[in-house]
């Protein structure tokens, strides 16, 4: 009998182990990182009365038991098609949604056939990968994350755009990565039977694409090497692509703006727009690309609120210049913003005051 992974099932790792969430049934179960390797070998339909010990070339691991854990726990499940009728009904729901999704004419429903089985089948192959690195000479690993004590609404009501900021060289390897990972970073993991890979971050990330990626650039922060990093969501590391101070250019980038000239580092996002054409084909793929875009920019906002950092969006620079600088391809990746980042300085356009004062004010207005 053929058994597979289950769809209804996201993997994420917590505390050093691998979580597995049967989100349907409301169970989690954690796992010994080793049997990870039973999920790979899962990962295609296997009949388990023909189990291949010698895939895993691991022989501390008892795979027959293994097997019978995991599907007593909901972990594995049968296969719900015989070999001569395969159809798209052997998808999950997600995936007979993403079909229709992409018909031209969307009264049409999706059509439970041999033929686009294989067509969705062949298209999962052709996935583009969800997470960019670079083979850089130089990858700095960041601390863990660390779950610092934060105000949701105090960092709603101050966040706001602080164009000049302090020069400043202390900020530390520990307030970057918190920057980073809680605003771009990899929440959990799922494999899609029907899709195939698909992440979660701290966005909403459409399809779960995960199109967003994040560069910086240093301009005097001492933690690590002045130049162009790309951040890996997949090791929550800082990969060097170019180094040097980029100040200048930066500065003629942005058009000129004075806040380049001040800031300790910037950071840049951009849309890899081939994960996102690769599921949707219409205007839902632009859609897509600016939700995501929209999202991460206000986690970027209030996090520099919460760790007292000054930000600042900037939304028109040159474009070709900078994609030389990233090493981009724009045919498959386009920046969406540059934002300064440096110790808050107390000048900005205007002081927003709290509720209690603004009705104080109006009191005596009145």
């Amino acid at each position: 009998m053929l058994f597979q992974i289950n769809n209804d099932i996201v993997i994420f790792f917590k505390d050093s182990k691998i979580i597995l969430d049967l989100y349907k049934s409301h169970k989690q179960l954690a796992i010994n990182k080793k049997f990870f390797k039973v999920l790979l070998y899962f990962s295609s339909p296997k009949d388990i009365e023909k189990l291949n010990t010698n895939e895993l070339e691991d022989e501390s691991i008892n795979l027959v038991s293994v097997t019978k854990e995991f599907i007593n726990k909901g972990v594995l499940v049968p296969v719900n098609f015989a070999k001569d009728d395969y159809s798209i009904d052997t998808f999950n729901k997600s995936i007979q949604y993403f079909y229709w999704a992409n018909k031209e004419d969307k009264d049409e429903n999706y059509q439970s056939t041999y033929n686009e089985f294989w067509e969705l089948n062949k298209k999962r192959y052709l996935q583009p990968s969800i997470y960019k690195n670079y083979a850089s000479s130089k990858t700095i690993n960041l601390p863990f994350p660390t779950e610092f004590s934060s105000d949701l609404l105090k960092s709603i009501t101050n966040r706001q755009s602080i164009r000049y900021t302090l020069h400043n060289n202390d900020i530390s390897l520990q307030t970057l990565s918190n920057l980073l990972y809680y605003s771009n970073g990899e929440a959990s993991y799922a494999f899609d039977m029907g899709m195939g890979e698909a992440i979660f971050k701290y966005i909403p990330t459409p399809g779960g694409r995960a199109s967003s990626e994040l560069y910086l650039v240093n301009f005097e922060v001492n933690s690590i090497p002045y130049g162009i990093f790309h951040y890996s969501v997949k090791s929550n590391s800082l990969e060097l692509i170019k180094k040097g101070n980029f100040r200048k250019i930066m500065f003629n980038i942005a058009g000129n703006q004075e806040q380049v000239k001040t800031t300790s580092l910037m950071l840049i996002s951009t849309s890899r727009i081939d994960r996102i054409a690769w599921k949707y084909q219409d205007a839902a793929g632009y859609r897509a690309i600016y939700l995501e875009a929209g999202a991460l920019m206000q986690n970027l906002y209030l996090l520099a609120s919460a760790l007292e950092l000054g930000i600042g969006v900037i939304g028109t620079f040159k474009d070709k210049e900078i994609d030389s600088y990233l090493n981009l391809d724009p045919d498959k990746e386009i920046v969406t913003a540059l934002y300064t980042v440096g110790k808050r300085k107390n000048l900005t356009r205007f002081d927003r005051p709290t509720l209690e004062e603004y009705r104080k004010a109006n009191d005596q207005n009145g």
